[in-house]
């Protein structure tokens, strides 16, 4: 287990690119919700998605923010509209 934070997040992604690299699988958890929706792993993500890397997602309550943490995506800040529902109804 390591940790993964703003303070480290560029040294730590080498050593879990490599580990990657070797073949091994890595999980990225957060304690406060989706990893990479205001927590760190965004670099990582990027780096994984560069290298056609596979990354799988574990849902929760939101769709669009499962499909977020896993796009490669800069996800510090994001606006969601949703257009045309009135005309729908």
């Amino acid at each position: 287990m390591r940790s993964l934070h703003q303070y480290n997040e560029q040294s730590q992604l080498e050593t879990l690119l490599n580990a990657l690299d070797a073949g091994q699988s890595i999980a990225l958890v957060s304690y406060a919700g989706t990893p990479l929706i205001s927590d760190p792993g965004f670099p990582l993500v990027r780096e994984v998605v560069k290298r056609d890397g596979r990354i799988v997602p574990v849902p929760g309550a939101s769709a669009l923010v499962c499909a977020l943490s896993v796009a490669g995506l800069p996800t510090d800040r994001f606006v969601y509209a949703q257009h045309g529902y009135e005309l729908m109804r």
